[in-house]
């Protein structure tokens, strides 16, 4: 049986693949830095007001911050095992490129149409070229995705307030 370009097919099924994972793999991602993104600012929130009050309001102040930071430390664990996840799949996509064309190119190797060198150069460029690009740029789609939720969160929250915006301020065409 011959399936023309068969190389071809299996970088296309290769990098599908690939996406797939990063994509079920990063999609944790968005929510745990979304988490640690507002654990980390009701701390900051925390300091400042604790900065500000008198010295005589401060005394309960450790009272205040200690679960606030436990909880900045949870967050930054459940982001820290999502990404470890993440990073688990971008492992294997940065080795496959470099050897799989070989099992590959075995048939055309053994049908005498190609040689073992041609074979090992023919398929996936060694960095994996755009097949991998889904899987190593997830992390950054996962922050700008976490980012994007809390300027949508803090427009409805200002939205259903009715509040208006400072002078100056662009407001995006409806």
């Amino acid at each position: 049986m011959t399936v023309p370009g068969y190389l071809v097919w299996l970088a296309l099924f290769y990098a599908i693949i690939n996406g797939i994972a990063a994509f079920a793999l990063g999609r944790p991602l968005v929510p745990a830095k979304e988490r640690r993104q507002a654990a980390e600012a009701e701390f900051r929130v925390a300091l400042v007001r604790l900065r500000d009050a008198g010295p005589p309001a401060r005394g309960g102040g450790m009272a205040v911050l200690r679960p606030l930071f436990a909880a900045v430390g949870r967050s930054w664990d459940g982001q820290t095992r999502s990404m470890a996840r993440l990073s688990g799949c971008n492992a294997g996509p940065l080795r496959v490129p470099t050897t799989f064309p070989i099992p590959a190119g075995l048939p055309g190797c053994f049908q005498g149409v190609v040689t073992l060198g041609d074979a090992g150069g023919a398929g996936l460029p060694a960095s994996g070229g755009g097949a991998d690009l889904p899987v190593t740029s997830m992390e950054r789609v996962a922050t700008w995705g976490a980012s994007v939720e809390r300027v949508l969160a803090l427009a409805a929250v200002l939205e259903a307030r009715a509040v208006p915006l400072p002078e100056g301020v662009p407001v995006a065409p409806e």
